[in-house]
């Protein structure tokens, strides 16, 4: 996904956070300078969302249950990332995207 964001223009910020990561525990200088919208991609973190959304609109982009927070989508990240960027998927991504929905 970061290649197709990057690859449609949009300026991309890439967590060094493992699996799990969290909008909250993210380094102060990694949310600076951001564009109008903000699209987070499966990195729940309701607090700071909400204090993104104070100065941006914020898109999130999730289709995984979080204790306490169900951000079920029918559809993968990747598919929701092609519809809201207007891309399309080619045949790896759309394989991608089969394997997350039926692995999650």
């Amino acid at each position: 996904m970061i290649d197709l964001a990057r690859k449609v223009g949009f300026d991309v910020r890439v967590s060094a956070q493992g699996w799990g990561a969290e909008l909250g525990k993210e380094p102060e200088g990694t949310l600076v300078n951001l564009k109008p919208v903000v699209v987070i991609v499966e990195m729940p973190g309701p607090d700071m969302e909400m204090e993104l959304g104070r100065a941006h609109r914020v898109v999130i982009i999730d289709h995984h249950k979080y204790a306490g927070m169900d951000r079920s989508n029918p559809l993968s990240s990747i598919e929701q990332f092609a519809g809201l960027a207007g891309a399309s998927l080619d045949r790896w991504q759309k394989g991608i995207a089969l394997n997350d929905r039926g692995f999650i």
